[in-house]
């Protein structure tokens, strides 16, 4: 493949000079005095020609476009898949949610090279829900939000559109946690008696649910887990279940997990 361009930096003088591949036989001078700079200019160079922003002056909002949506435009979830990291949809669809409704309503349109440490910590800070009047989010929903900025800003680092991730930054939040009491054996036995036609009763008559529950009680399965089953899931010389499977929440079909 032709290279798009080449760099020369003559002796005496300051800055590399650079010939594109589509102007042949002409030098230009860059303001870069470093083969990486002289990259970042060459490259600014080429998106003015095409009209494109350049690193200098592309916003967040430009940068992050469908940043987590299938279309992926930076390549973040093929990579992840390449380092055998692999996410159900609800990861990529959640922080897309947090990208637009959050991050990018607040500072989408500020240049990438605008953010900072103290602008994006007292974003966090202070976010509050979309839903007029809407209370100060939870610590942990607040920490996702920031979890997400981190991820765009990386990427925005790793592609050279900055030198620094000021997400990173931040601190996360200190969580706190409303303590919920767990079932006693005497709350446990009421909802699953010992007796067959009690405990039927307790589910509605229905042996599906009665079963299903008690699965999840005995073994502490995800509710998905629990309806995936089949019956050669049972070993009953063994006294126990096993499986892989389970069944989607969105899709309802059986996904090997």
């Amino acid at each position: 493949m032709r290279k798009k361009y080449r760099f020369r930096k003559q002796k005496g003088r300051k800055h590399y000079e650079v010939m594109f591949s589509h102007i042949p036989g002409k030098w230009i001078t860059t303001s870069a005095e470093t083969k990486e700079d002289a990259v970042v200019w060459a490259e600014d160079y080429l998106r003015r020609e095409k009209g494109e922003p350049t690193k200098a002056d592309i916003t967040l909002a430009e940068f992050a476009k469908d940043f987590f949506k299938k279309s992926d435009p930076h390549g973040y979830r093929h990579r992840l898949e390449r380092r055998n990291k692999f996410y159900e949809d609800d990861f990529f669809t959640n922080h897309q949610a947090r990208l637009d409704n959050y991050i990018l309503k607040a500072h989408g349109s500020y240049l990438l090279s605008a953010l900072n440490d103290v602008m994006i910590d007292d974003f966090i800070l202070d976010l509050h829900s979309t839903v007029k009047g809407g209370k100060l989010l939870a610590e942990d929903t607040r920490n996702k939000v920031l979890t997400c900025y981190r991820i765009v800003l990386q990427e925005a680092v790793r592609e050279g559109y900055i030198k620094s991730n000021p997400a990173k930054e931040v601190v996360s939040i200190a969580t706190t946690y409303k303590h919920r009491d767990a079932f006693t054996q005497e709350e446990m036995d009421i909802i699953f008696p010992e007796d067959d036609d009690r405990l039927l009763r307790i589910w509605g008559n229905s042996l599906k649910w009665a079963v299903y529950f008690c699965i999840m009680k005995d073994t502490g399965w995800r509710p998905g887990e629990v309806a995936g089953l089949k019956v050669s899931n049972w070993y009953p010389e063994l006294h126990g279940l096993y499986t892989t499977d389970s069944v989607d929440r969105k899709t309802h079909k059986i996904k090997h997990s």
